[in-house]
């Protein structure tokens, strides 16, 4: 497949999501603090299936394009995550005496 033919077609797009997602999960595997480790592997982690059927499937385009949003959000959240952008705040559970 040359240049302009990945360029211009569907599979040009799958490829630079899987590059740019494989970018954030390699800047994700050397991140030291565990915390934004954990929530961007996860965010990757639940995006990595849909990004391996676009890959490997034929489908509508209307199906195709809801998918790459998708996966594109997914990436965009993670890559938040990693530069400080985005602040996973924990749900802290407070224990209440009775009433």
């Amino acid at each position: 497949m040359g240049f302009f033919a990945r360029l211009f077609t569907f599979r040009g797009k799958v490829y630079s999501l899987r590059k740019k997602y494989d970018k954030f999960r390699e800047k994700a595997d050397k991140e030291d603090n565990t915390e934004k480790r954990m929530n961007s592997l996860k965010i990757l982690d639940q995006v990595e299936p849909t990004l391996v059927i676009l890959e490997e499937q034929n489908m509508s385009r209307f199906d195709r394009t809801r998918m790459v949003a998708v996966v594109d959000s997914g990436v965009e959240q993670a890559k938040a995550i990693l530069e400080d952008r985005l602040l996973i705040k924990q749900t802290q559970q407070t224990t209440q005496g009775p009433r």
